[in-house]
């Protein structure tokens, strides 16, 4: 299965998925992907609700346009690892993260945002939850 039919919508995240060159990234070629992987980028890519998905062992970055906006001055964090994307954050979101890969997951309502100032405008809140393979962080 190509890429392009495993993610047939998702707006301009869907598409960003679609042409990335994952042959150069831990995951490898789309179209070796777990059908565990293509199922919840599927339902993160179609989600009007700002998600982020952190996949694999080295925490592959992927989020869906909701989550854009979040993203702030880091436009071409597709495919990087987690902790390299939000590194100026890792002491405080690193822990939190390790705790969800273990399986247990955590919700934070403006926990950020408090710590780092009422002008940081992208800490949401944040729920982590693991699958496993996976880190996914739903945001309000």
């Amino acid at each position: 299965m190509s890429t392009a039919e495993a993610f047939p919508d998702g707006g301009s995240m869907g598409e960003r998925v679609r042409t990335h060159d994952w042959a150069a990234t831990p995951l490898g070629p789309a179209e070796t992907w777990p059908q565990s992987l293509r199922t919840a980028l599927s339902i993160m890519l179609s989600s009007a609700f700002p998600t982020y998905l952190a996949w694999g062992q080295e925490l592959t970055s992927f989020y869906n346009d909701a989550y854009i906006p979040i993203m702030g001055d880091k436009p071409n964090s597709l495919g990087r690892p987690f902790p390299e994307v939000w590194s100026e954050v890792w002491d405080t979101i690193g822990p939190i993260t390790e705790r969800a890969m273990r399986g247990k997951a955590s919700y934070f309502d403006d926990r950020l945002r408090r710590k780092f100032g009422a002008e940081t405008r992208r800490w949401p809140t944040l729920r982590y939850r693991s699958g496993g393979k996976q880190i996914e962080l739903l945001c309000q």
